[in-house]
């Protein structure tokens, strides 16, 4: 690489040259992980909301098998037979979810890199 005419002190334009390049490094390191960090957070939120929702619904179960009185409750005589004759006993179905990874549900930094890679240019560097 040339240095310029005039530089009197050709290692210091050298050293200069190299800090300035590790601090552009430094500084597309920092938006990298400002990023990722932003989508961290964002995806923490995501989890945050139905956690608090579950956590409530435990607390009202909870209330319930606290205040819940298994002596008081009466049970008919025939209980015992009826359920033995049943066939079909409670069901939960769990859906499988579909299109988890889709175009709309993509990050901020992976839609710059898709942006980045799919235009066909490099990215330019200011050196």
């Amino acid at each position: 690489r040339k240095h310029p005419p005039n530089v009197d002190n050709q290692l210091e334009c050298v050293t200069n040259a190299t800090l300035a390049q590790s601090m552009r490094q430094l500084a597309c390191l920092l938006r990298q992980a400002d990023s990722l960090f932003l989508d961290l957070g964002n995806q923490c939120n995501n989890i945050n909301q139905p956690t608090t929702r579950i956590n409530k619904r435990v607390a009202n179960l909870k209330e319930k098998v606290d205040n819940y009185k298994p002596k008081k409750e009466k049970l008919p005589a025939g209980d015992l037979v009826t359920f033995s004759k049943l066939k079909v006993h409670y069901n939960s179905e769990y859906p499988i979810e579909n299109n988890l990874f889709t175009k709309a549900n993509r990050t901020q930094a992976i839609e710059t890199l898709y942006t980045k890679a799919g235009d066909g240019k490099e990215t330019e560097v200011n050196r």
